[in-house]
């Protein structure tokens, strides 16, 4: 049985955005508390219900927000995409997280099986978050945790898939 977002919203009790709600397809949602003040300037769900850009006002700072569910292909034009979505928003700090299908650290984030397999992908993001001026904020904060969000026993495989960039000025 599905529930409409207005269901959703009221057992969350607090904001909550949706990018789609049916329990068979994709969807991202993005869930707010109520212990700080926070104005939704600006929403955008994206197609498919893959990704949800939202500017923000909270205090003094105007932030924009992302949260993205990646094909698990090796499809670069997502990334163009979404990138070319953001247009229209401030993007003065962002913070891009959710499900990226891939891995950003190889050598620190994957344990088993290949390397990777999304090269043409992994290449984009690269590109996006030089451009953006993000970071990869668990690594700067846990350089050498080996923590991962998918786990398989047959074959061993460990990967950090899912995980959050964040623009450098907010950082710190």
């Amino acid at each position: 049985m599905e529930k409409s977002s207005e269901v959703w919203a009221a057992e969350w009790g607090y904001t909550a955005l949706f990018s789609s709600l049916a329990s068979n397809k994709i969807g991202v949602t993005i869930l707010f508390n109520n212990n700080f003040s926070v104005e939704i300037l600006r929403q955008l769900c994206g197609k498919e219900g893959r990704y949800i850009i939202v500017d923000l006002e909270v205090g003094e700072l105007t932030l924009t927000l992302c949260n993205i569910y990646v094909p698990n292909t090796d499809d670069p034009t997502f990334f163009k995409n979404v990138s070319e979505e953001k247009l229209p928003f401030k993007c003065d700090e962002i913070i891009i997280c959710g499900d990226f299908n891939l891995v950003l650290v190889v050598s620190k984030d994957k344990t088993g099986g290949k390397p990777t397999k999304h090269w043409n992908s992994l290449k984009e993001l690269k590109y996006s978050q030089d451009n953006l001026d993000l970071t990869y904020i668990w690594r700067d904060l846990k350089p050498e945790a080996k923590r991962y969000s998918s786990r398989g026993n047959r074959p061993e495989l460990h990967c950090r898939l899912g995980f959050c960039l964040v623009s450098l000025s907010i950082a710190g």
